[in-house]
């Protein structure tokens, strides 16, 4: 059990450290992907409380997944106006 634990929090980090490195040279984004699966669920006719619930699931913060579907929303009402 002890080796066990000791290579589960080992794993971690190593995890952690590439989410950084990823982050760092904008790979992973979670803004830009908020936004862009914001904007596919706009087109779908999803209302915005399921639009953030769904990216909360996702994992992407409040203020986050918040800006996301603004931006997919402002958008929105761009192509339509």
């Amino acid at each position: 059990p002890e080796a066990a634990a000791a290579q589960r929090e080992a794993a971690l980090a190593l995890i952690e450290a590439e989410v950084a490195r990823l982050t760092g040279a904008g790979i992973v984004d979670d803004a830009r992907y908020a936004e862009a699966r914001a904007r596919s669920a706009i087109a779908a006719g999803r209302g915005s409380l399921r639009i953030l619930g769904d990216l909360r699931r996702k994992g992407v913060q409040a203020e986050t997944a918040r800006a996301g579907l603004l931006e997919a929303a402002r958008e929105a009402v761009g192509e339509v106006g």
